[in-house]
């Protein structure tokens, strides 16, 4: 049987866990967003609305983290480039395509750039800890 490397066994990890990373983060500045402006309507349900767009995030973040994050991983620590100043700004290529494809507006491009970034990070920081 064939053994991976230390290197794709890092990538992989990074890969299936930096996603998740979206659901407490969206969660809780979401939260504090609803309640924030408008704290005499804030119930229950907009605290589950947000927790289930919090998850349903996670329906893009896995496809664009396996496909272009990994690959971008992968060129970077190929180079020699695998630093935070490199990933971060490779990462919000993504979302600015889309943002020009779509025509999102302003607000979903900042919480989608703030997303990326957040994925960007954590996999940076996976990475380095699982050494």
């Amino acid at each position: 049987m064939m053994k991976l490397s230390s290197q794709s066994q890092r990538n992989i990890g990074a890969a299936l866990a930096s996603p998740v990373v979206l659901v407490p983060v969206i969660s809780i500045i979401g939260n504090i967003y609803s309640y924030a402006s408008n704290p005499a309507m804030f119930n229950f349900e907009e605290l589950k609305l947000v927790i289930a767009f919090s998850v349903l995030t996670l329906m893009y973040a896995y496809p664009i983290t396996i496909v272009f994050g990994s690959i971008s991983a992968v060129v970077l620590q190929k180079f020699g480039l695998f630093k935070l100043q490199y990933v971060l700004p490779i990462s919000l290529i993504p979302t600015l395509y889309f943002h020009l494809r779509w025509h999102l507006s302003l607000n979903w491009l900042g919480i989608f750039m703030f997303c990326s970034l957040v994925v960007a990070l954590t996999y940076w920081l996976i990475y380095k800890w699982l050494k």
